[in-house]
């Protein structure tokens, strides 16, 4: 149970440290109330919210809890001489009021001094979970439990992270100075590089037959296609041969001899 409940404080306090700028050593206002209750169960207040909160501790009181702790009489003198080792924080109040009204007043509904308040009261709890960024400590039993984080806190938290992840005004005007800034060195190049002059354009030097370089050899002559190897000679009866040339006719020398 008592690790679930640190793991839980752990959290508690990071959520704290990122969102609501809280720091090492943190500042705890005691309240009267809380003292006594301590001081009935007889535990060190101080090791307990040391360890509720995961790092050291600045401890403060008001001169009206103070007063409050003078009014009690079973454990009067215990609590007065441990709210000696506190430091005191000063209040506008002329004259005392009840030590839970004091620390209500002295917050005014937020947080700016990034105080965690220790406080038995339920009615200045409930109170207190309406400003967000409270951590509230209170015992219970023998053990100083830190509360979980309420809704007020969590609705300001989601707030917070949103403007962290937005664009600032002051990144909005340095965006637009740069973008200004390229667009006149775009138009500044276009303005110096020459056009092109338009004209005839040059023959495809694809289609230019090379010129021959001096002392570079002539090429030969490609030679006459040869029947490949294997082919078939034409055959001799298609060729003509001198058998096969038209006989001339010869004379009958007899016939010329009987006419004479």
């Amino acid at each position: 149970m008592r690790t679930k409940q640190t793991k839980r404080s752990k959290k508690a306090m990071l959520l704290y440290r990122n969102n609501f700028g809280f720091r090492e050593p943190y500042q705890v206002i005691i309240a009267p109330d809380f003292i006594l209750a301590g001081a009935a169960v007889k535990i060190d207040i101080k090791a307990a919210i040391e360890k509720a909160l995961q790092g050291p501790v600045n401890y403060f009181i008001t001169y009206c809890g103070i007063c409050d702790l003078r009014k009690d009489e079973k454990h009067k003198d215990e609590a007065i001489a441990l709210s000696k080792t506190f430091e005191k924080r000063h209040c506008s109040h002329k004259d005392p009021v009840s030590g839970t009204q004091c620390i209500e007043e002295l917050l005014n509904g937020e947080n700016k001094n990034n105080y965690c308040i220790a406080v038995q009261s339920e009615e200045l709890r409930s109170k207190l979970r309406e400003i967000p960024g409270v951590p509230i400590l209170h015992i219970r039993r023998t053990i100083v439990i830190l509360e979980t984080t309420s809704q007020a806190t969590k609705d300001k938290r989601e707030v917070v992270v949103k403007e962290k992840l937005a664009v600032s005004a002051a990144e909005k005007k340095l965006l637009q100075d740069v973008k200004k800034a390229e667009i006149s060195e775009k138009q500044a190049l276009k303005k110096n590089v020459p056009r092109k002059k338009k004209g005839p354009k040059g023959p495809n030097p694809l289609s230019v037959k090379k010129k021959k370089q001096p002392g570079q050899p002539a090429q030969p002559k490609k030679e006459e296609d040869k029947p490949a190897t294997g082919a078939k000679r034409p055959r001799s009866d298609d060729q003509p041969t001198e058998t096969d040339a038209p006989k001339s006719k010869r004379k009958n020398k007899n016939k010329t001899t009987d006419e004479s």
